[in-house]
Parts: C-alpha cells; structure tokens; sequence
C-alpha cells in the first residue's frame, strides 16, 4: 500500500498523461510565416509542442541505457553551464549571478544545452534520474525548436515525479524551491480541460488514528490543506472543480453548489472549507454519488463546466451503511421513501448501485464521468470502491493509514 498523498497524485498524472512540455515566449516572437492566418500560426506552434513532446517520450522509453550520462547534464542550482553567453533575450536581467570579473546586464546562458532540476532534496530520487538522464538527448530538439521561433525565451520539459528541464541552460541561484507540476504550464498541459469532483469519505471510521493523524487528517493533507503540494494544487485555469463530503447524507463543501474554476482563489477557499470536515456518523455510498453527479449535471447545465473530461475521485475507508447486512443473510438497503432496495443479500444490493449509477451517468448527457476510488485501511471494504470504479472507466487503489 502506498500514502495517499502520493497515489493521488500520481494516479491523477496516470490516467490523463504523463509528461507536460511548455514554450515560453515574449511578446512578439516570430513564426516561420509571419503572414499567415491565426489558425494556421497555432497549428505551427502546435506541431512544435508535439514533436518535442514526441521527442521526450521516445527518448524516456530509452532511458535505462543512458543512465551512465546524469553527470553530462547541469544542476539547475549551478554557476558553471558549460560555455555561456551574456543574454537580454526578453528583458531578463540578473547580473547578481554572473561570476568572477565577467559582466552582463543579463543573464548568462547556454544555448547549446538545457540544464537539469528535480524537486526534493539535494540528491534527485533513482525515479527522476531515470527521467533526466534518459531525456537529455531532447537537447537537439530544444535548440531545433528555439532556432525555428526566433524570439523564442525558454522550452520546457516537467515531469510527473518533479523532474524538470529549462532551456536553455542558465547560471540560477540556489535554494529557489520550484515545482513545475504546480505551474500554469504544466497543470494545463499535462491534462488538457476537466471537470473534477473529489468525493470524501466523513463517516465516524474517518476518525482511525496511527501515526498520530486520523484518515480524514490524511485526506485533508493529500489535498493540499496543509504545508506541502496537494491535489487540489494540481489543477488549474480551465479545469473546474468540486469537493462533496458525505456520510450518512451528502453536501457540497464551500459556498458554491456548483463546480468552480480552478483559480488559485477557488482553490484558496475550497482548501480552507475542507479544512473545517469534521467526522460524523455512518457511510453512505448512494448519497455522496448522488450529491457528485447533481454537481456534474447541474454545472454543464449552467455552463460552469470544462465540457470535456469527468472524473470522480471517491475517498473511502469502510463499506456502505446500506450493504451491510447481517450473517443470517437479511435485508439490506432501502431507499429515502421506505423501498427496499434489494431483500436478500449483499452482492445484488451492491448491484443495485451499480446500476444506479449507470442511471446517473446516463441522465449526464454527454461524457461519462470516470470514477476513481481508493479505499483507505487495512481493514477497509473494497469490494463496491472496485466494482464502481472498474465499471465507470477508472481503477481502484488501496491507502495505507500513515
């Protein structure tokens, strides 16, 4: 089992894309025909971005033989790039870095190479230096890119494990913290438009302790509530995003009923509104899906949405109040007038669900929403968070507490 902090984070890069490039330019850069109509100029663009991005995955699919050239690569925090040159390329300006007797109102610069960074400590984990050193040979690329748009300022590379390359490389100062998964670039580009509605488990079990925190403490830090990079921080501009907390009933968290638009301030105040979730009684599954796919519906009604992917990411660390039913085999769920859902035992009662949720996705209209669940416990029921997710085009992950 892995933290959930991780899985989340991971898992979201996972089953939209893996990698996200980025070209940074001034105000104007040239194109190859500067005459050409605006949809034609974006398309050029377009073919640059993906070939670059073509480039980074043909060559991360040969890393494993070149992890003998980490060292031919340099240090983001560095003050030696290799042969460098005084630059002004769009106004940058940093002479405080330029070493020894040398002079440059600039920057100083290397446009035969890019230069490696990772996020962590001093040493890169064996993951990001498998990323890094099996991309350096997209160098060429970069300086093919950079000499085909003239005016261009930097190319970027990020990783989903937080390894990044910059070109072109440039003597920077150390101790600059730098993400790139949280930067607009990235978050746009790793996973195009979404609509996204994080469902969180508030029963009473949330309250489970090791390790000091209780589960819900784990949620509420894998969001990005507390210190570190969260969930929440991996979405940006045009995603549009919701958090719907439930257990015995079902309600949206914040002020709005509807999805939001992933600002850094809609996030700001979906993180301080999750930070108030306090556990309260039993679990209900019907009830927090029910509330998820009304936001989902309501918010493409209304024109507050991505109108393009779905997702549900479903938090879970027990069964469904509804399916528990007693060892002699007795009834098992009703709905809110009284009906029985299902009168004899367990597994047609968690069809039962399934099937509604089929109904759900139906009444959307449009995309369905894909449906990732992760059940959070050793002793954590996983049988319907599996069934639901592998049924609604997701997959389904275990968390350990702690």
């Amino acid at each position: 089992m892995q933290t959930l902090r991780r899985v989340l984070l991971v898992g979201l890069v996972y089953m939209l894309c893996l990698l996200s490039v980025s070209a940074e330019c001034p105000a104007p850069f040239t194109v190859t025909n500067p005459g050409a109509p605006i949809p034609d100029t974006i398309a050029e663009i377009e073919g640059y971005t993906k070939g670059l991005s073509n480039a980074f995955a043909t060559a991360f699919s040969g890393r494993c033989s070149d992890m003998g050239n980490c060292e031919c690569s340099p240090w983001y925090c560095s003050d030696s790039v290799g042969d460098t040159e005084c630059s002004t390329h769009g106004g940058a300006k940093r002479p405080e870095l330029c070493s020894g007797t040398s002079t440059c109102d600039g920057v100083k610069v290397n446009f035969d190479q890019s230069a490696a960074y990772w996020v962590g400590e001093n040493e890169p984990t064996q993951a990001q230096k498998e990323l890094l050193c099996g991309t350096k040979e997209v160098d060429a690329e970069f300086k093919r890119i950079a000499g085909a748009l003239d005016g261009m300022l930097y190319l970027y590379f990020g990783g989903y494990n937080g390894a990044y390359r910059e070109y072109p490389a440039k003597i920077n100062e150390c101790g600059r913290a730098y993400d790139p998964r949280i930067r607009p670039w990235y978050r746009a580009g790793s996973s195009g438009p979404k609509d996204v509605v994080v469902l969180v488990d508030i029963s009473g079990s949330m309250d489970t302790r090791t390790r000091g925190k209780s589960r819900l403490e784990l949620v509420k830090d894998s969001l990005g509530v507390g210190d570190g990079f969260g969930l929440l921080d991996s979405f940006g501009h045009s995603d549009f995003v919701s958090v719907v907390a439930f257990s015995s009933d079902a309600s949206v968290v914040g002020d709005q009923e509807l999805l939001v638009r992933g600002t850094t301030e809609n996030l700001q105040d979906l993180k301080d509104s999750v930070r108030l979730l306090v556990e309260r009684t039993t679990t209900n599954f019907r009830a927090g899906f029910e509330k998820a796919f009304e936001v989902l519906r309501e918010s493409a009604a209304q024109e507050r949405s991505s109108n393009c992917k779905r997702v549900i990411i479903f938090l879970t660390d027990g069964e469904d109040s509804d399916c528990n039913i007693s060892p002699d085999g007795g009834e098992c769920g009703s709905t809110s007038n009284g009906e029985s859902l299902v009168e004899d035992n367990a597994c047609r009662c968690q069809q039962a669900y399934l099937d509604q949720i089929d109904t759900w996705q139906d009444e959307m209209g449009g995309a369905r929403a894909s449906i990732f669940s992760y059940s959070m416990g050793a002793d954590a029921g996983n049988s319907l968070p599996r069934q639901i997710a592998c049924r609604n085009g997701g997959s389904w992950g275990e968390i350990s507490d702690g």
